[in-house]
């Protein structure tokens, strides 16, 4: 009986995760210039597939580390990298417009 339970709770993970990811996707497309797009796509799918193996890989740490000093300097980390991550995006500079030719087409290449 528990297997069953455990199978149907990773697939309520899997479509979980599949959603998010598409959010994630939408957003990200909305969020930069046409030309951009498939860069940001590579991008957001390179984190998803980093992630993929990176949380199984913690969740093992977790469950190995010695008791609540070490789950808790884990987490501490996990945080302490989340918050160097979002002040360094915070003050990221964004790019400027994209320019385009007469014709819609972006400019690749100034000359």
């Amino acid at each position: 009986m528990s297997l069953v339970f455990c199978l149907i709770c990773v697939a309520l993970m899997g479509i979980g995760g599949h959603s998010a990811q598409n959010l994630i996707n939408a957003t990200a497309t909305n969020a930069v210039a046409p030309h951009s797009r498939g860069t940001i796509l590579g991008l957001t799918n390179t984190m998803a597939f980093i992630g993929s193996f990176m949380g199984p890989f913690f969740g093992g740490v977790a469950f190995a580390s010695d008791g609540p000093a070490g789950l808790f300097t884990l987490y501490a980390g996990s945080a302490i990298l989340c918050l160097l991550i979002s002040v360094g995006l915070f003050y990221a500079h964004r790019a400027p417009a994209s320019r385009t030719a007469a014709e819609g087409i972006p400019v690749l290449v100034e000359s």
